[in-house]
């Protein structure tokens, strides 16, 4: 009988911040770009989460492990004269 994992995708939250910055870390090593990467986990808690967040991020988890996020903000593109979402990670 085949193994059957859940898979769960929520909201990330300030607690996030240090498996996000982590999972940057390994995503930027992984393509060869270690040494681009300047962010740090206070920089996502700073910028990501409060009143006026720049960035959302969600996470994906199997079986209540991380397995993935995707990081994503508004954006407003003026060739097409509307806005949008840009999914950066």
């Amino acid at each position: 009988m085949p193994v059957v994992s859940t898979v769960n995708i929520r909201l990330g939250r300030i607690d996030d911040a240090e498996t996000i910055h982590a999972a940057l870390l390994r995503m930027s090593a992984h393509i060869g770009a270690h040494q681009q990467i300047t962010s740090t986990a206070d920089d996502l808690r700073r910028y990501g989460f409060g009143e006026k967040p720049a960035f959302s991020a969600l996470i994906a988890e199997v079986d209540g492990e991380f397995a993935g996020l995707c990081l994503h903000f508004p954006i407003f593109s003026t060739w097409m004269g509307r806005p949008g979402v840009y999914v950066q990670d």
